[in-house]
């Protein structure tokens, strides 16, 4: 093994197929490879340790079995006390987050930074007829780590993002001024993948914060240039470039 891989030449890789049925996205998967991930944290268990724990995050996503959740959970513990410092980003999936076992539950309450849908976000809060989703963050949340940040994608053009400051739960909605529309999507299967990539990309890249705070400070200029009083409006027309709620 190098690096913390694992090769398995003679067994497939997983496989996941998507489709829509009755305006329902479904998915089925075929794990693979990934059934022998208990074994291969048993066999490895000390340098895949050593190898996550040179990272500043690390992204843990759902297996199919009912064996790997308490590997997995055990070498992020052995990794974070090698390096409290390490950051650890979780995609529980549909089946972890309304199939919570004690071992789950564990590795969630390890989370920096907690990515889920709509639906499963109910399904980690328990969530119950009615419930406002400020109720169902705050027990989302108090599962988590402290100071965790939780991202719920809700459509395909919108996402609320919760976390506690100063002991107060605030919430941040962010929507695309332009959404595709539902007919033109091919497949929507990676989607979520590609949006924990490029929030950790944020997080984690020094290049990308210098980036995104240029393009910020050069869009408030140009907003600020044309008028002489900062509060005559111009911030109102900024937050249409900027679409936020908090």
């Amino acid at each position: 093994m190098k690096r913390g891989l694992g090769i398995f030449p003679r067994i497939t890789g997983g496989v996941c197929l998507s489709f829509i049925d009755d305006n329902e996205r479904v998915m089925n998967t075929n794990p693979g490879a990934n059934l022998k991930m208990h074994e291969h944290i048993d066999k490895n268990f000390e340098s895949i340790a050593q190898y996550l724990s040179s990272a500043r995050y690390v992204h843990v996503t759902s297996f199919f079995d009912d064996k790997t959740p308490a590997k997995v959970l055990a070498v992020l513990q052995r990794a974070k006390t090698l390096n409290p410092e390490m950051k650890i980003s979780f995609d529980p999936g549909f089946d972890w987050a309304n199939h919570q076992s004690t071992k789950i539950r564990g590795i969630l309450g390890l989370a920096d930074l907690l990515f889920v849908n709509y639906r499963e976000f109910k399904g980690l809060g328990r969530y119950l007829v009615g419930e406002p989703d400020d109720k169902i963050a705050r027990k989302v949340l108090a599962r988590c780590s402290s100071g965790c940040t939780v991202f719920v994608t809700k459509r395909y053009d919108y996402t609320e993002v919760f976390r506690n400051e100063d002991k107060e739960l605030v919430c941040y909605r962010f929507q695309l001024l332009r959404a595709l529309r539902e007919t033109v999507i091919e497949d929507a299967t990676g989607a979520g993948e590609v949006f924990a990539a490029s929030v950790l990309s944020a997080v984690a890249s020094n290049r990308l914060k210098v980036e995104l705070g240029g393009y910020l400070g050069l869009t408030l200029a140009q907003h600020k240039l044309p008028v002489s009083n900062p509060y005559a409006g111009w911030l109102a027309e900024f937050e249409q470039w900027f679409p936020s709620t908090g």
